[in-house]
């Protein structure tokens, strides 16, 4: 657990990817839930050359995870969003989108 010990479930154990599997859930495993190790053991990983999906958003420069400037994917390039007519509507879709449940609000 080089970056630290999770907490709560353990969701994959034994994980035997081939390589050209686009998700974890799709490698070899030993099931959903089943497995035989601690938080300790917790799997960490260093990634580089991240590549971005058309569509995707992301928040960049803010003081946690869940705040930020807004940016978008198109075509394998990052750009931003004006603010110009962004509002809390549009907060809180950007916030579903982002995985997050609650109702999101433009930062001033």
């Amino acid at each position: 657990a080089y970056y630290g010990q999770g907490t709560g479930s353990i969701w994959l154990d034994d994980v035997g990817c081939v390589g050209t599997e686009s998700r974890l859930w799709d490698c070899v495993n030993n099931g959903i839930g089943v497995h035989n190790c601690l938080h300790s053991e917790d799997a960490s990983v260093q990634c580089s050359g991240a590549v971005c999906v058309t569509g995707q958003i992301r928040v960049q420069n803010g003081s946690t995870s869940f705040n930020g400037r807004v940016e978008v994917c198109y075509n394998g390039v990052w750009g931003t969003v004006c603010h110009y007519l962004f509002n809390n509507v549009d907060a809180s879709v950007a916030c579903r989108q982002l995985g997050y449940s609650a109702g999101g609000i433009v930062a001033p």
